[in-house]
């Protein structure tokens, strides 16, 4: 688990594992527990581990954002809405 506190002073956690690993790069599945802005992008640079081309965040301005997410669960107006991602079908 990752707890930080952003520049307002508002608690950040979240929860992760890597699921896959090369030499540079590493994969992860994280589950948020608040919802900040940018939150997932700040904790990792704040534990000097930016992802890769984050142009806010970190040096890497050459490549794309490696960060999606897989599955959003949320309420709204009294409904449950949850969506969710098939990696089988992704190129």
């Amino acid at each position: 688990m990752l707890e930080n506190v952003n520049n307002e002073n508002k608690l950040l956690k979240l929860f992760y594992r890597k699921i896959n690993s090369t030499k540079d790069e590493h994969l992860y599945l994280i589950k948020l527990l608040t919802g900040r802005k940018h939150q997932i992008r700040l904790q990792f640079f704040i534990n000097d581990n930016p992802i890769i081309g984050d142009k806010k965040f970190s040096q890497d301005k050459n490549k794309n954002l490696s960060l999606c997410a897989v599955s959003i669960h949320f309420y709204y107006l009294t409904k449950f809405y949850k969506f969710n991602l098939n990696l089988n079908e992704i190129d």
